[in-house]
């Protein structure tokens, strides 16, 4: 395969002169679509986005079978005074201490701390209580949140920690041989993919509604598929990027795995717009005989269910497509990482 390769990027003919930066004006809007306005506040574009959500049935079951709140279902039960974000959170520690345990070992996160996790939660609590939901600011030990970090805290998020991944971003198992590897909450004898693995498995596990993750070669999709979870990766500066690592800057962009679709487009909302500081066939059967039977069967019952149709397509220069990314994609994490290599 690596002579393949190495053949392909050597006989290589690329027509069109490169785009330094892949940034593409936006398109007119279609007819029916509500677009998100860029001169709101993070917290008025989601309350936009939820104001899209309303008409949208809950599907809300009354027996004890595992269900994945969404960030409405928290919302709605903070607001009744049902549960607080205080209680959420002790349960949640605890999930994580038993999901970490020798018997489990899931190896969802690398990091967390339970204090900061309750400290969270108390002023959200308080935020509720009070009928109010702005965040009030606290001093972190970090320099600085990056900027979709800030957007979602503006929304009074509760970041939970860090979640395990594959080292460096740069592979698709999500196989980590310093933290272990994140299990699937499916099956965890098989992995959830890369690199965004703990993050995947953490929304599959309905221990969060949505977790975050960077996609510069489908390292938020892969993983999202592989647990049955939402995974969006939106196109080059519909999210800042300042604050992020800039592995692969033009090509890797922050993402969003939810358990629903409705909570990647609040989250989405939360952290969309310009920063303050600027900057087929063969494919689908590639693989073994269960999934490619899993997927036809997934599709037979849209069709049979929304009437939907399965339209093949040929996507052009697929194969220059891939060369122009493994070219871009290697050369940015060589740039990258090259002045800590030099530490070394």
């Amino acid at each position: 395969m690596f002579c393949g390769f190495l053949q392909l990027v050597s006989f290589a003919v690329l027509e069109d002169s490169p785009l330094y930066v892949p940034l593409h004006p936006y398109q007119d809007a279609e007819q029916e679509a509500k677009c998100l306005d860029s001169s709101l506040s993070a917290a008025q574009q989601v309350q936009e986005a939820k104001d899209c959500l309303e008409t949208i049935p809950k599907h809300l079951t009354s027996d004890n079978t595992f269900r994945r709140w969404t960030i409405m279902d928290y919302s709605s039960a903070y607001g009744s005074g049902a549960i607080t974000p205080y209680m959420v959170a002790q349960r949640l520690i605890s999930a994580i201490m038993q999901s970490s345990d020798p018997g489990m070992d899931m190896s969802f996160f690398i990091n967390y701390e339970a204090h900061d996790i309750l400290k969270q939660a108390t002023e959200s609590t308080l935020r509720y209580e009070k009928g109010g939901t702005k965040w009030l600011h606290k001093v972190r030990a970090c320099k600085e949140d990056a900027a979709c970090v800030k957007r979602l805290r503006s929304c009074g998020a509760i970041l939970v920690g860090k979640t395990n991944m594959h080292e460096l971003g740069a592979g698709t198992s999500g196989i980590n041989p310093h933290y272990g590897t994140s299990r699937n909450p499916y099956d965890p004898k098989r992995i959830c993919g890369g690199s965004s693995s703990g993050s995947a498995a953490v929304v599959c596990a309905g221990l969060c509604p949505v977790a975050l993750g960077v996609d510069g070669g489908g390292s938020v999709r892969m993983p999202a598929a592989l647990c049955g979870v939402v995974g969006l990766k939106p196109s080059f500066g519909r999210i800042p990027h300042s604050g992020v690592i800039p592995l692969n800057w033009t090509v890797g962009m922050v993402g969003i795995l939810a358990g629903t679709v409705e909570d990647s487009l609040i989250v989405y909302a939360a952290m969309s717009g310009e920063a303050e500081t600027s900057q087929p066939t063969v494919w689908f059967n590639d693989c073994s005989d269960d999934i490619r039977t899993c997927c036809l069967s997934a599709l037979d019952n849209l069709h049979k269910c929304y009437g939907w149709q399965t339209v093949e397509v040929t996507i052009p220069d697929i194969e220059a497509m891939r060369l122009a990314h493994y070219v871009t994609i290697g050369s940015e994490c060589s740039a990258s990482l090259s002045h800590h290599m030099d530490k070394q």
